[in-house]
């Protein structure tokens, strides 16, 4: 979805008026077509989707920490899921290039998007 049909631009726009993780949530289930909050199981441990399509997952952090996610990323990725780790940065405006460096540099086996709310900026991190 946001690698091939939309652009980061327009999931800033959708995301533009939010204040928490819920409302992004909320946004991204719209844009996407998917399913809030979806439950799953890996080895008999039960985890919560933020956004699920048919091959989808996306995990939405707002104001988080970079290392916020990654294991929910890693769990959703054993599923088979395509993951979209989403960093929403708006307190922590300031700080968007140092998480773009950072995840950049993890390489991790996922996708991140990092959005600067207040800039109405994102870059998209995926692997090589």
């Amino acid at each position: 979805m946001v690698k091939d049909q939309v652009p980061i631009d327009t999931l800033v726009n959708y995301i533009r008026y939010c204040r928490d993780e819920k409302c992004i949530r909320d946004q991204l289930a719209i844009l996407t077509k998917g399913g809030r909050e979806v439950p799953i199981e890996v080895e008999g441990l039960r985890f919560q989707i933020d956004v699920a399509t048919m091959d989808e997952a996306f995990e939405i952090k707002y104001d988080a920490q970079p290392y916020d996610g990654i294991g929910q990323a890693l769990i959703y990725a054993i599923k088979g899921y395509e993951v979209w780790l989403i960093h929403v940065l708006d307190k922590y405006s300031g700080l968007y290039d140092n998480y773009v460096k950072l995840f950049k540099r993890l390489n991790l086996p996922f996708c991140v998007i990092v959005i600067d709310k207040k800039l109405g900026a994102g870059d998209k991190i995926c692997p090589q």
